[in-house]
């Protein structure tokens, strides 16, 4: 019995330095992106669309290797996944008729 809690133990303690450090990994990556997007000679919206594209093509990839999704989840939670990106949606409209510069953009002209 104790063997096992020592195991469950062990287990835990890597599973919590693990997350820490794919965290430190995350804030390393958003951390030099804006020095890297800063020397790329195309406009902020062909930025944005790159992004989208390699990110949409991965989280797809992964879908799939992981089996797939629920889609009986997907059903039970319509109305929050709807109200969600309608709310998403209403605030950009917000930020881009503000006139204000777009914070998400690092490209420097």
């Amino acid at each position: 019995m104790e063997w096992r809690q020592n195991q469950v133990e062990q287990k835990r303690k890597h599973s919590s330095f693990l997350a820490y450090g794919m965290y430190a990994l995350a804030l390393m990556i958003m951390g030099t992106n804006g020095v890297l997007v800063s020397h790329i000679s195309i406009t902020s919206s062909q930025i944005v669309l790159m992004r989208t594209l390699i990110g949409g093509f991965l989280l797809t990839g992964l879908v799939f290797l992981r089996g797939g999704f629920n889609k009986d989840s997907v059903r039970s939670e319509r109305i929050p996944l709807l109200l969600g990106g309608a709310i998403l949606g209403e605030l950009r409209s917000r930020k881009d008729n503000s006139g204000g510069k777009d914070e998400d953009s690092y490209h420097t002209t």
